[in-house]
Formats: structure tokens, sequence, C-alpha cells
């Protein structure tokens, strides 16, 4: 690949919440057993990729698969709250069947039609959107030519592929993102490209473990 800087991004290892469903945003969740082995699956898979430096969420689930990854590599890791999930207020410690029962129509409106709606305490689509494109602009000036692995969370990288890919935030869609699933950037020639989404080839033992 010619010269330029590459982004390594992936998601944060398996918690419980995520194993019930239930919505995280800023709740500080450690990683579950089944988490901490995905973060040691991604490690194997990463172990014989240069890597110049990690970029991590500051929340624990995060900072856990990040450390697991670096493992005793040496790597610089930094921590980032542009990286933390989306703040989802009052949304946050409930299911997504509890949330959509209780409160439908702002669950709909947060997640669908309203980019500047924002849940009580939370933050609205735009609001995240705007933090993510300066990480990643500003890591293209500080990090130019270098190659990074951030690890991050759901929404985080969806709010990344929106910026590589000039998706607006008022634009609803839906991806499949992984517990520790890959995804690949690239910036070189004043422009973003996504190379691949969701590698998870690594992730077979922990799935068969279950």
């Amino acid at each position: 690949m010619e010269s330029g800087t590459e982004l390594i991004a992936l998601r944060h290892g398996e918690t419980e919440f995520n194993a019930d469903r239930r919505m995280q945003g800023h709740l500080d969740v450690p990683l579950s057993e089944v988490g901490r082995e995905q973060a040691r699956l991604a490690a194997a898979r990463l172990a014989a990729e240069p890597i110049d430096k990690i970029y991590s969420s500051d929340l624990q689930r995060a900072v856990e698969t990040a450390q697991t990854i670096r493992g005793s590599r040496g790597i610089d890791l930094v921590t980032d709250v542009r990286l933390r999930e989306f703040h989802m207020g009052t949304f946050q410690g409930l299911t997504v069947t509890e949330a959509r029962e209780r409160h439908g129509d702002a669950w709909e409106r947060f997640f669908i039609h309203d980019a500047d709606f924002a849940l009580p305490g939370g933050q609205s689509r735009n609001q995240k959107q705007v933090e993510i494109a300066a990480f990643m602009e500003e890591v293209v000036r500080t990090e130019a030519g270098r190659r990074l692995l951030v690890v991050t969370h759901g929404g985080i990288l969806i709010g990344m592929l929106r910026h590589v890919l000039g998706i607006p935030a008022s634009h609803y869609f839906r991806v499949s993102i992984e517990n520790t699933g890959i995804q690949r950037f690239f910036y070189r020639n004043a422009a973003w490209h996504l190379i691949s989404w969701g590698e998870v080839d690594h992730l077979t033992v922990a799935r068969e473990s279950r």
C-alpha cells in the first residue's frame, strides 16, 4: 500500500451489557470473560502487524481491550474522550426492548429521524459526529504516514464510516459491527478510503466456546 495514514479501527470486546442487549453509552462497564477472550484473539490476529500508536476510548471496556492487544509490544497508548460511545442519556442501562417499550417516540426520533435530537443528559448524533470528524482529521495531521490502532465503540465506528464515505448523520443506516471486529481506513491524496469492514475471522474460537 502506498504511503499514507492507516487506521485499524476495532470495537471493544464484549461486556455483559452487550450480551443482554443493554445500552451502555458512557456507563463504564468492564469486559466479560467472553470479551477478554475476544481481546486475546484480536491481539493474536494483529500480533504480526506493525502498529505505531494506539488510541483508545477512555472507558474501561475499550482500554482493557487496547491493553490486551498492546501486550508487551511497548506501543504508546493514548486515551481520547472523543472516542467514547455516544452518551445516550436516559436510555443508558436499558435494554433495547425496554427503551422501545417505554420511550418509543424518543427511540425513533433519536436513532432514526432527528440527528439533532438529544435525550436528557445525552448527545445528539450530529454533536457526536463533530467529535469523530475532529479526531480523524487531527490524526492525519499529527500522525501522518503512521499506522494507528483505534479501539472504540460501535457508534463511533459508524461515525467514522460516515466521515469516510461522506454520509451525513441525518441519514439513517445500520451496519453490522461485532465485538473486536476490525475495520481499516486509509488516508492518502487528501481523502479517506475504506479498505475493509468487519474482519472477524479471529472470533471463531470465541464463538465455539459459548
